[in-house]
């Protein structure tokens, strides 16, 4: 089964809103057609935008805690690989990069 690794961007679009491509690539790990790696960098950006006024006016708080219940218990948690560094222009997809290292993602 593919593994992957979806960015916070794909996330917070995906979730809770259910619509567009990043809600089919939601629905799709959730009829378990592929299997999601995140770490606790992910998460919390994914925490930190869903804190984003945008966000909490258009989406009730059980919608967003189901979405990290789901996030916490389904996906595969791993500590970003060390030594990924100076790959991507911003360190913070580095990081992203390091979680796919530590998951072996596809």
């Amino acid at each position: 089964m593919i593994a992957a690794v979806l960015d916070v961007n794909v996330i917070v679009s995906g979730f809770p809103g259910r619509r567009g491509a990043a809600a089919e690539v939601i629905d799709r790990w959730l009829t378990r057609e592929f299997r999601v790696i995140v770490s606790e960098h992910i998460l919390n950006g994914v925490i930190r935008a869903w804190k984003n006024p945008w966000f909490r006016d258009r989406y009730a708080r059980n919608q967003v805690e189901r979405a990290l219940y789901l996030l916490r218990s389904r996906a595969i948690a791993v500590t970003p690989a060390s030594g990924i560094h100076g790959f991507a222009p911003d360190a913070e997809d580095d990081l992203v990069l390091a979680t796919a290292v530590a998951g072996r993602a596809d």
